[in-house]
């Protein structure tokens, strides 16, 4: 039977049911997606950072 067959034969409670628990698992999948794009990003952002000239570096720290 198809899946969408069966999602239409759930009652109601179980339909929600199934909803809720799509959704936390799909949310789950965002968050852990988030985090590998930032990793991802992370050292391409280090890169890019300005470097200061040690005399400009001298003059921040006073």
């Amino acid at each position: 039977m198809p899946v969408s067959e069966t999602l239409r034969r759930l009652k109601p409670r179980a339909a929600r049911a199934v909803q809720a628990r799509l959704f936390r698992e799909a949310s789950a999948c965002t968050e852990a997606l988030d985090r590998l794009r930032a990793i991802a990003v992370a050292p391409t952002l280090r890169d890019a950072a300005p470097v200061q000239a040690p005399a400009a570096q001298a003059a921040c720290s006073d």
